[in-house]
């Protein structure tokens, strides 16, 4: 865990809002980062440059030291976003808050201070600036950036902590039907498909959201599929974002992949451990598990549920990090259970 230490911004007033753009056309404003930050934190203070950029037209200087800065006493008295990473701040942060202050550094800079406890929540900070700038990334492949040269800072950010009211933000694909997750998850032969994967991955961060879940097809190259789908997973982790996958024991629709096989003579238990084994080798961080056929049939009550029994006491002692949920279909068309039961 990197860390910033000695650069938090002093709590005097700091004056009104500094210009982004200086009156030569450059960009006036530095990003103070930790040393040694993560690939998550540098997206989006890249992306920060980028929106102050697009935003004012200014022109960043040529050389990249002279805009992203390690030392608080390097500033030049010129207006600075402080990025703090500190695990041991103010345990109310908790694993996905921030906090803005607004004060000047020991030079005398005008300073926006977002303090997080750890990478991901200093991410998010990050991007709220940006969002409150006006930018707003609305798809994978879309962007909208204002138009305003005489842009200030965002001076008036609530100071109070900041944190998500949910603790998992995010989209489920829906990979059974023809979209374009269906490509960039599945078929990691397709030209393309894995540079629209990372972009859709930074899609999400930048959306602050943290998860993502698809369904798995019976039809995909195994031995392509793993290796591809596990840079996909580490690349998420890397952005403070969990990857899902849904997968059925018995689903017969569009292809699905099922744990539990007619022509695998191995018992249930079996089948399910050596299957889950496989995948979960990708770096999975949950599994959602479809327990019927089809989204229109019960599955036989007694069976279901003795192999999530099984499945979640498998999961528990075998990779105990990754979380699981069940996937329960609620369709009006519902065959009644065999006793005559709707529960």
């Amino acid at each position: 865990m990197c860390c910033a230490l000695g650069c938090e911004s002093r709590e005097v007033d700091p004056g009104d809002p500094p210009f982004i753009r200086s009156q030569n056309g450059t960009l006036a404003v530095r990003i103070l980062m930790p040393e040694q930050a993560g690939e998550g934190l540098r997206l989006a203070a890249a992306d920060l440059v980028d929106a102050l950029v697009g935003i004012t037209g200014a022109v960043p200087p040529n050389d990249p030291s002279d805009l992203f800065l390690t030392d608080p006493t390097d500033t030049a008295g010129r207006p600075v976003v402080n990025v703090q990473v500190i695990p041991g701040v103010d345990i109310n942060l908790g694993d996905q808050g921030y906090r803005f202050a607004f004060g000047r550094l020991g030079g005398g800079s005008p300073t926006l201070t977002i303090t997080a406890r750890n990478e991901t929540s200093a991410m998010y900070g990050i991007y709220q600036v940006i969002q409150d700038m006006g930018v707003q990334y609305f798809h994978p492949e879309e962007t909208y950036m204002p138009a305003d040269n005489a842009a200030t800072l965002p001076w008036d950010m609530d100071k109070a902590i900041h944190s998500p009211a949910f603790e998992l933000r995010g989209f489920h694909e829906q990979t059974q039907h023809p979209i374009p997750a269906s490509d960039f998850l599945l078929r990691p032969d397709m030209d393309g498909a894995r540079g629209f994967a990372s972009r859709y991955l930074k899609w999400l961060a930048r959306n602050r959201q943290n998860v993502f879940t698809f369904q798995m097809l019976d039809t995909v190259d195994m031995d392509l599929w793993l290796p591809y789908i596990g840079s996909i997973v580490d690349e998420a982790h890397a952005y403070g974002i969990k990857v899902g996958l849904v997968i059925g024991f018995i689903d017969q629709q569009y292809n699905a992949y099922s744990l539990v096989r007619d022509d695998d003579a191995e018992p249930d238990d079996a089948q399910i451990a050596k299957r889950l084994d496989e995948l979960l080798a990708a770096g999975f961080d949950l599994v959602v598990l479809r327990t019927g056929g089809d989204e229109f049939k019960r599955p036989d009550r007694d069976k279901a549920l003795g192999r999530l029994d099984f499945t979640l006491s498998y999961l528990k002692d075998k990779h105990p990090a990754v979380r699981a949920y069940a996937w329960v279909p609620v369709s009006c068309g519902l065959e009644p259970d065999h006793d005559g039961t709707q529960t």
